[in-house]
């Protein structure tokens, strides 16, 4: 049996997040190839919005689920938010077909609600049935149904850990996790804006804390919430005992050497 790798490609990486539904097809299709590639893997893939969810998203401040006195215009704005986030996952999927994988589109929307604040039901039966059938499970960064708020939005991040905590104690548990971003991975600062950043090549659980100090400090505004969310994301999959990392998707060769003694990147070890 394939080695079972988790992976998310990162929504600041997949789109241009300065313009309002932009695709970087070029990494998209990439990304897809280098999967296709690695030889004894099997990828199940969630990917991010970007430019496709957050504009609106946030302007109309659908985190926070419906409001009295914004009820309608919100309303449109989650039906425009998961048409955009449709055309972005048609584009994921189309490159996976085009690239040899075998993609199952599995939208979060259809197989999980939340029940309280960060609490979710996730109905698995069919990411289970995917992969007994060879295919590549592919999900995304949604909005979906509450019982606290109507609606929420669902990160790829804490998909990535509904998933997990599905597949646990399956033959199916995946072995790797990978978070893709636009950059290399954890650094002590900001690399876009101070040269001598350095990247830290490995965090141990027990350094988490620190890790996500480093993020707060290290990142624009805009990107500070997506790092964070990451290292926060990755200490909870660390308690399941598997081996997480964060790797750069702008740059060739990046997916491609995950299993490698040569990968670029921040490597978490439980």
């Amino acid at each position: 049996m394939k080695k079972i790798v988790l992976i998310k490609l990162g929504g600041s990486a997949i789109t241009y997040k300065d313009t309002e539904k932009s695709p970087n097809l070029k990494v998209i299709n990439r990304c897809m190839k280098e999967l296709a590639e690695l030889k004894n893997v099997h990828p199940i893939i969630v990917h991010g919005a970007g430019s496709f969810g957050h504009p609106i998203a946030k302007k109309y401040d659908l985190i926070n689920g419906l409001s009295e006195e914004r009820h309608q215009d919100q309303i449109v704005a989650v039906a425009r938010t998961r048409q955009h986030m449709l055309e972005l996952h048609k584009l994921v999927v189309d490159a996976a077909i085009e690239n040899g994988l075998h993609p199952y589109s599995l939208p979060a929307s259809a197989i999980s609600y939340e029940t309280s604040e960060g609490k979710y039901n996730f109905f698995g039966e069919n990411l289970t049935r995917t992969l007994r059938l060879n295919l590549n499970p592919i999900l995304y960064g949604d909005i979906v149904m509450s019982d606290l708020r109507h609606f929420t939005i669902l990160s790829g991040d804490t998909i990535m850990y509904l998933i997990l905590e599905w597949l646990k104690g399956t033959k199916y548990f995946p072995s790797l996790i990978v978070f893709g971003s636009d950059v290399d991975g954890l650094y002590t600062d900001d690399p876009k804006i101070n040269e001598r950043a350095r990247l830290i090549e490995t965090v141990s659980i027990k350094d988490v804390d620190a890790a996500k100090n480093n993020a707060k400090h290290s990142m624009h505004d805009d990107i500070t919430a997506g790092m964070l969310g990451k290292i926060s994301a990755i200490e909870k999959i660390l308690k399941f005992g598997i081996e997480a990392k964060i790797v750069n998707l702008l740059q060739p060769g990046r997916i491609s050497s995950l299993l490698s003694p040569e990968f670029i990147g921040t490597n978490f070890q439980p």
